[in-house]
């Protein structure tokens, strides 16, 4: 025997599931199912869920838009009570204000008509006087006019505030606008040397050769330069500058690479012989650093 039984068995086996298949759909016994009723079970559960899902959201907005208009609310009231004892301060201090007012006005009334009153009495009380000595007689005094009362209503008036004018300080200028300024009055018999500023004023080196031949004419002829060749004129100026003793501190190389020189080391330069060769009486005590 197999493992499935003999083959009797299995024919056996075969032919009724043969049969079973060629009966009839009504004739088959009916197997009873309970997948209706657990579709519907789930079904309801399902709706149950989305139902108490539903009430829940609700809930939740419905509590978080009390909450919001309490807050509002707590806040309107707490601005309500701090503004309120601000507007009474206000009233008070202005109430106040106009109680003194009035009080000054009225002092400054009453003095005023006593002061008007005693005037004329004193007036009559003085006569005309007796002279003091026998030798030199005086004139007698004239009676002097009583003045016109003033009005009660009217306040009295304060002179106005006089302002006191500050001396005028001495306007203080800059280092850089000095030496830029010395500068141009040193170079202005020289051609083709027009200084402006530390930059660009100083692409072609003239006027460092310009500032350094002035000071020092016999270590070169400044006719023979020109503007195109800069690399001598900058060579010729820095060299002559260290031999007469201004430091060079620039990199050459790249001083002629770029188009427009940097304007602090050439004002440094630039400083360094106008400290050199400045004029010992010039004033420099009302200068600034800038």
């Amino acid at each position: 025997m197999s493992r499935f039984g003999s083959v009797a068995d299995r024919r056996e086996f075969f032919r009724r599931a043969m049969e079973q298949e060629n009966k009839p759909a009504s004739s088959r016994p009916r197997i009873r199912s309970d997948n209706s009723d657990i579709a519907r079970a789930r079904r309801t559960r399902d709706i149950n869920r989305t139902e108490v899902k539903t009430e829940t959201i609700t809930e939740t907005k419905r509590s978080d838009e009390e909450t919001k208009s309490d807050q509002e609310t707590n806040r309107s009231d707490e601005v309500t009570k701090r503004s309120e004892p601000e507007t009474t301060d206000r009233t008070e201090k202005v109430e106040e204000s106009e109680k003194q007012n009035s009080d000054k006005i009225n002092n400054n009334d009453e003095t005023q008509i006593e002061s008007n009153a005693e005037a004329p009495i004193e007036a009559k009380l003085d006569g005309p006087t007796s002279p003091t000595s026998p030798t030199t007689p005086t004139s007698p005094r004239t009676p002097t006019s009583p003045t016109s009362p003033i009005s009660p209503t009217s306040p009295s008036r304060k002179e106005p505030r006089v302002l006191k004018k500050k001396p005028m300080m001495q306007r203080q200028q800059s280092v850089s606008s000095l030496v830029l300024t010395w500068c141009q009055d040193v170079t202005k018999d020289y051609p083709g040397v027009e200084i402006k500023n530390f930059s660009t004023s100083f692409y072609d080196g003239l006027a460092f050769c310009a500032l350094i031949h002035k000071f020092n004419p016999d270590k070169f002829d400044f006719s023979e330069l020109t503007p195109e060749d800069r690399r001598h004129n900058w060579t010729l100026a820095l060299e002559t500058g260290e031999s007469v003793g201004i430091s060079q501190m620039f990199d050459l190389e790249m001083m002629l690479r770029q188009r427009k020189p940097e304007p602090r080391s050439v004002q440094c330069y630039v400083q360094m012989i106008f400290s050199k060769y400045r004029p010992k009486d010039l004033d420099m005590s009302n200068l600034r650093i800038a």
